[in-house]
């Protein structure tokens, strides 16, 4: 599921685990901790379409 967090009052969001990136590493880690029953939230930078702001993060300099 995705969810906007600039679009949506999460003040009552609760999980047990927030991983903050969603490379290969994370997502392993995501779902290891789902299958031993946690809540797990991955934060990724950006939406769902190209955000110049959000790609200017990620340039390297």
């Amino acid at each position: 599921m995705h969810l906007d967090f600039e679009k949506t009052d999460f003040s009552t969001y609760a999980t047990d685990i927030c991983i903050i990136g969603g490379g290969v590493a994370a997502i392993t880690m995501a779902r290891r901790l789902l299958a031993a029953g946690r809540t797990v939230t991955m934060l990724e930078s950006g939406g769902i379409d190209y955000e110049p702001a959000t790609a200017d993060l990620n340039q390297r300099r």
